[in-house]
């Protein structure tokens, strides 16, 4: 029994459609990575629910010396600043 070209294309899209939303949810959901902080450098991660950066949801601070301080958790967006010491 062979499939009319009507309700194979429909097939085809749902599938694209399952695919394509797969893909976002899995790139949006995915915590962003802390960058590595080279000792003589003070560091600053900050994690984001949303992508405007308004609500923070948790941060990680490294001291000159290595010492690591974090808070809360890692979200989908960030902002990281280094400054030599």
């Amino acid at each position: 029994m062979s499939t009319s070209p009507v309700l194979r294309r429909i097939q085809v899209l749902a599938v694209a459609g399952v695919t394509a939303a797969a893909v976002v949810i899995g790139t949006t959901a995915t915590p962003a990575a802390a960058n590595a902080c080279p000792l003589g450098y003070d560091c600053q991660t900050t994690w984001y629910s949303d992508s405007a950066k308004t609500q923070a949801v948790g941060g990680e601070w490294t001291d000159c010396y290595g010492y690591t301080v974090d808070w809360g958790e890692r979200g989908p967006y960030m902002t990281h600043s280094r400054h030599r010491c």
